[in-house]
């Protein structure tokens, strides 16, 4: 009898311990609502490139400080959307692709504007990969969570170059709402009932005898 109670008594403890668990389940980080966790998001990945006549195309912009009409400068735009919505932004970076015409002139040079907010007046001399006449530059910048969308603008000061692409790369994080919480499986409450009836039934003997 005694290995009995000691048996039911486990089935109590145990299912409740398992119950427990499974209910504790559902606790969320600071920071997000109650039931959200913090996640990461896939990172957003917005590519634009530069033909002849501007944006779009492919072959690079030409940029010339010398003079020519219209060729000093060119601006665009970024857009994205944060799906699902971003809690916090994590890393945001610009990437500039541009190759030299191969003249052997002088050191190139560039301002790069970010319109919105974070680097403005950003001058930059060309940095090309040994001898190659590729290049890239990468700017660090700031993005708020309710940004749809960046406005870049880039002013060659010295000497002339293609601009041939922009690559905007950002990571995020945004509050996973979890599914229902498991239900308990029924093994467990199986358990539970069994251990509470055997000690309910050992209970009422105990006290007719007593009686």
């Amino acid at each position: 009898m005694k290995n009995m109670i000691v048996f039911m008594v486990w089935c109590v403890l145990y299912a409740a311990m398992n119950i427990g668990s499974v209910a504790y389940a559902c606790g969320s980080p600071q920071g997000c609502p109650d039931g959200s966790e913090l996640t990461n998001a896939t990172p957003l990945t917005s590519i634009i490139t530069f033909g002849t006549n501007g944006v779009g195309g492919s072959g690079g912009y030409y940029l010339n400080h010398d003079g020519i009409a219209n060729q000093e400068s060119i601006a665009w735009t970024h857009n994205f959307v944060f799906d699902p919505e971003a809690f916090s932004i994590t890393k945001a970076l610009l990437t500039l692709n541009y190759h030299d015409d191969n003249n052997n002139d002088c050191k190139e040079k560039a301002e790069f504007d970010e319109n919105n907010f974070g680097l403005t007046d950003d001058e930059f001399t060309l940095n090309f990969i040994g001898n190659s006449v590729l290049g890239s530059k990468d700017f660090h910048l700031h993005v708020s969570k309710n940004s749809t969308h960046l406005d870049f603008n880039l002013e060659a000061e010295k000497g002339d170059f293609f601009l041939d692409s922009s690559t905007l790369y950002i990571e995020y994080k945004y509050c996973d709402t979890p599914g229902p919480a498991p239900v308990p499986e029924p093994g467990t409450m199986m358990l539970l009932g069994f251990g509470m009836l055997g000690l309910a039934v050992y209970g009422k003997r105990r006290m007719n005898r007593e009686s």
